[in-house]
């Protein structure tokens, strides 16, 4: 019934339009996890937040010369955190976003969620260690 091309060419056409949908279907799947979206301004602004009170700690103490280096982290973060949301939000320059996603990511995966698995544990091992096991 219409051959070996006519089948080669059926299936050549089945198999791009389930591709399609499967990267179709992944995008959708994506676009609706919240953290991987908020995980950089999450991270951004839990960086300025930490830096802008160790600076003025610093301060308080007179040591300014160490004030510097937070406050410069605080602005840095500010700046990057400026750059992201232009870049999430006017389509342009997709690959500077990625770029600052990454690094929010090694910021996060190597400063921020050690400590929070840290606080979490032994929040865990408070709770636990009070219950009575019957």
């Amino acid at each position: 019934m219409g051959g070996e091309q006519m089948s080669q060419n059926y299936q050549q056409d089945l198999d791009n339009e389930i591709t399609e949908l499967y990267l179709n279907y992944q995008k959708h799947n994506d676009s609706k996890n919240v953290f991987a979206f908020s995980r950089t301004p999450t991270t951004f602004i839990s960086s300025m937040v930490l830096c802008y009170l160790i600076a003025g700690i610093l301060d308080a103490v007179w040591l300014g010369g160490i004030n510097f280096i937070f406050m410069f982290a605080f602005w840095v973060c500010f700046v990057l955190l400026s750059v992201w949301l232009y870049t999430k939000y006017s389509g342009e320059y997709a690959e500077i976003g990625e770029y600052i996603d990454y690094f929010a990511d090694v910021i996060w995966n190597n400063g921020f969620q050690p400590v929070y698995s840290k606080c979490l544990r032994s929040a865990m091992r408070s709770v636990l260690g009070h219950t009575k096991v019957e």
